[in-house]
């Protein structure tokens, strides 16, 4: 009886720790307050000619920003509170990038913002759709999936990885 009390006891201790990190994972993606926002991060980059813009995120107490240059993807580290690049990656993108004709980012967060979610921390073009980001007061994610030409969405809340309803050219991989 003592022994499956023990073991019990190891089984819960090692749910609530794994559970900790992953609380304490979602902590490093909350802006500090008084970290730049999201669209002062689009106005810094496209001010300095960094242009077309793929994605941003707020990630491990950084800000990353994504942008095409010819047919190389640069990946901007920039401090939080200053918006200094510290770092640049190059890389050669082979994913699709947004269409001409299509919404930029800023475009994009505008529409979100319109609908009112303000506490907006990743935006990225993926698999021929936008994907945004955000969090309620209470730290509930929701996803949105903005089509790119006329800015629509097309799912609101994608939870699931499993479910992809906003593959409306049928080209992501299930």
């Amino acid at each position: 009886m003592i022994k499956h009390f023990f073991i019990l006891a190891v089984v819960l201790q090692i749910f609530l720790s794994a559970s900790n990190l992953q609380a304490r994972s979602d902590i490093d993606q909350i802006p500090p307050d008084e970290a730049k926002k999201i669209y002062q991060v689009i106005e810094y980059l496209e001010a300095r000619g960094v242009k077309p813009l793929l994605s941003i995120q707020f990630d491990d107490w950084i800000w990353k920003a994504a942008a095409l240059d010819g047919n190389k993807k640069t990946v901007f580290y920039m401090s939080p509170h200053s918006l200094v690049i510290f770092k640049q990656k190059h890389e050669y993108e082979l994913d699709p990038t947004p269409p001409v004709e299509g919404k930029s980012i800023a475009d994009i967060l505008q529409i979100v913002e319109e609908i009112g979610y303000r506490d907006i921390r990743q935006i990225t073009f993926e698999n021929l759709v936008w994907k945004v980001k955000t969090y309620s007061k209470r730290t509930n994610e929701k996803k949105f999936i903005i089509e790119p030409v006329s800015g629509a969405i097309l799912y609101k809340n994608a939870h699931t990885k499993r479910n992809k309803p906003y593959d409306v050219y049928g080209l992501v991989n299930r």
